[in-house]
């Protein structure tokens, strides 16, 4: 389970205590974001999220209340009663709080500012998350995305065309020669449902490629999930702007882009495609 309870040094005589929270002392991460939550009814459940990348330290600094956390494998409750005390929750944990004492006042610090992409708000998806890998491009790979890529609906959505097995497998060779080019395999549980990555990795700027191949996975979360992964890497890689080209009629993948903050390139049209950027933050 990714939390623990820290206890955090007091600084005080007989005219009371003082508790100072520096990263480094007891506090993991620097604080971009702090928030109180008071004058919450006992019995009402609060949370019911988990956070993609943010990390909390939360401090019950009057009263008492529960924290229900759950990793996808073990629910674990943490009783909050002592302001000297902190939760430590790091990201991919989902969290409730429930049993509020009359006088119960909660303090929140955050490592990240808010970000309504980063919360993942369905239990189920959550659930599903966790089962998501990202995995080595291998010669499995390989030949699962030639099965893939010659299915006639996944050739009109990603608009491929014909791909043979030598025409892959120079392309594959060529992969360990090249620095523009990212890729990765798309594992759910265990089982390879698709491919992701980046290309044209130059300038700052790179552009964003994926699919997901076992159309019994379609509408499930899992690109959502899977597109956020591929952002932070981006992000990583120090670049400032991902792109994309989806069909006009992909409403699914249109929607998804939407969401994740990409806009549609005005400059850019055409009667068969929509091109998309998103401008990365920096840290």
């Amino acid at each position: 389970m990714t939390f623990e309870l820290v206890d955090f040094p007091i600084h005080g005589n007989h005219d009371g205590n003082l508790i100072a929270l520096e990263k480094g002392h007891g506090l993991p991460f620097d604080v971009k974001r702090v928030y109180y939550i008071w004058g919450t009814r006992p019995n009402v459940v609060r949370g019911k999220h988990a956070h993609r990348k943010l990390e909390q330290m939360v401090v019950c600094v009057s009263g008492s209340c529960d924290f229900i956390l759950d990793d996808g494998a073990k629910r674990e409750t943490v009783h909050l009663d002592n302001p000297s005390k902190g939760l430590y929750i790091k990201h991919n944990i989902w969290r409730e709080f429930t049993n509020f004492s009359d006088d119960c006042v909660i303090m929140v610090l955050a490592s990240e500012y808010y970000d309504e992409a980063d919360y993942i708000r369905d239990y189920d998806v959550f659930k599903r998350i966790k089962d998501i890998s990202l995995v080595e491009f291998s010669l499995h790979y390989l030949e699962k995305s030639y099965q893939w890529l010659n299915n006639a609906e996944i050739k009109r959505l990603i608009a491929s065309g014909d791909v043979s097995r030598e025409g892959q497998r120079k392309w594959f060779s060529s992969l360990k020669n090249r620095e523009d080019y990212f890729i990765r395999g798309i594992e759910f549980n265990g089982k390879p449902i698709g491919s992701v990555g980046l290309k044209h990795i130059e300038n700052n700027r790179c552009e964003y490629w994926g699919y997901i191949g076992e159309a019994e996975y379609w509408g499930k979360g899992i690109g959502k999930e899977v597109l956020f992964q591929i952002i932070e890497y981006a992000k990583s890689l120090g670049m400032k702007e991902i792109y994309l080209h989806v069909l006009k009629d992909n409403m699914r993948a249109l929607s998804l882009y939407l969401k994740a903050g990409f806009k549609k390139d005005e400059n850019k049209s055409d009667d068969i495609f929509d091109y998309m950027f998103l401008k990365l933050k920096e840290e």
